[in-house]
């Protein structure tokens, strides 16, 4: 599974998916301080699912742009809030 990790996801949990083989992506590795709408936009372009901790994001205007435009495309990722 293709992942992209928000940068409040524990290092734990990044190690562990990547020991179980997953190809995750972790912001604070590589994006750090990122803006959400541009995570959605980046898992997008990698089609990797996006996992938070970031309960407010699906508050955001632009997750629900997001949603919208997800009813006119399958090419959308799955968002996971733990």
């Amino acid at each position: 599974m293709r992942i992209l990790a928000d940068e409040n996801i524990s290092e734990q949990v990044v190690v562990r998916l990547r020991a179980a083989g997953q190809d995750v992506r972790w912001t604070k590795e590589t994006d750090r301080g990122e803006a959400d709408p541009n995570l959605l936009e980046l898992a997008t372009r990698e089609r990797r699912a996006l996992i938070t901790y970031d309960s407010a994001f699906f508050a955001l205007r632009s997750f629900n742009k997001f949603l919208g435009d997800a009813r006119h495309s399958q090419q959308r990722p799955g968002v996971i809030t733990i």
